[in-house]
């Protein structure tokens, strides 16, 4: 499978007590899905709300998140079948919640750095149940599923920071992690929409990776007290699974 996706998010962070950060985010996401095959495709929007706290203390910094996602989709799927070719369509709606926790040490050598992290991420997914239309008997009915996956990800980053002649800060960094997942794989089950009770059905399952290699780089510009602008590449990598990704977030504070 190809995944194409495109993310715009908004949020602000408030500082609440001396070291504590209260933040707040809301994001939108249009994606679509191809099979390397051109059978299959899933396209759609997906939007996303999220609350924070973080405590700075010393060199210490722990954060923890909660986020709620909802996801809209329509699926197409093509049918050759002698000579009959049709296209089966649906549209599958998605829930997903999940809770996280991070905590960060930053070791300061000058103008290095070097932090590392551990990561903990509880994800639930929920996929409801649909019937596709406009293949006739090869229209399939879809049963709801859903997976919990717990992941734990030990991170270490080593960055560098700059001064600037014009008065701003250059912060260039660069991070390598694993992640461990405990999780079921994805299963959903289906079956032919017009055949009689008992016919039968059958199960497609998604492979849930259980190590995946994680790298990130990037800079932080800080080009005056208020003003900041980070631009960062994200890879993941496991068997089967590549994921390659980037940010640019502007930042304004108050």
């Amino acid at each position: 499978f190809d995944l194409d996706a495109v993310t715009t998010s908004i949020g602000g962070q408030a500082r609440i007590d001396d070291g504590l950060f209260l933040g707040g985010a809301l994001g939108w996401e249009s994606s679509r899905l191809d099979d390397r095959r051109d059978s299959t495709r899933v396209e759609g929007d997906s939007y996303l709300a999220a609350v924070s706290l973080k405590r700075e203390t010393g060199p210490w910094t722990l954060t923890g998140a909660v986020d709620l996602g909802w996801g809209d989709y329509d699926s197409a799927r093509k049918i050759a079948f002698g000579t009959t070719s049709e296209t089966a369509k649906g549209s599958p709606d998605a829930f997903t919640a999940g809770a996280h926790l991070r905590a960060a040490y930053e070791i300061p050598r000058g103008a290095w750095y070097m932090e590392p992290a551990l990561d903990l991420d509880l994800i639930y997914v929920e996929l409801d149940s649909y019937t596709e239309s406009g293949a006739g008997e090869f229209n399939l009915a879809v049963d709801s599923a859903d997976t919990v996956v717990l992941t734990g990800t030990p991170w270490l980053k080593l960055g560098r920071r700059v001064d600037l002649a014009g008065g701003g800060t250059l912060d260039a960094f660069v991070s390598g992690g694993v992640s461990f997942s405990s999780g079921e794989d994805f299963s959903t089950t289906a079956r032919l929409a017009g055949a009689p009770s008992g016919a039968g059905d059958f199960t497609t399952e998604i492979d849930n990776p259980s190590v995946i290699g994680r790298i990130s780089a990037g800079i932080d510009l800080y080009a005056t007290d208020r003003l900041e602008l980070r631009l960062q590449y994200d890879g993941s990598f496991a068997d089967g699974q590549t994921s390659n990704g980037a940010l640019f977030r502007l930042s304004y504070f108050f």
